[in-house]
């Protein structure tokens, strides 16, 4: 049995789970040209999405 304030943590980690994935999958599709005008290299892709779902 779940109460509510747990049940509502697992929700956020889930959707925060689920905005990092979409976040790497939306980087990953940018062209090398376009993630350098952004400041981001292909191999810190993963990195980059981490910090802007989770924070530092």
């Amino acid at each position: 049995m779940t109460t509510d304030s747990t049940h509502s943590k697992g929700e956020s980690a889930h959707e925060k789970r689920r905005r990092y994935n979409q976040t790497v999958a939306e980087l990953s599709r940018l062209s090398d040209f376009r993630l350098s005008d952004i400041g981001v290299s292909r191999n810190n892709i993963r990195a980059v999405a981490h910090e802007a779902v989770y924070g530092r």
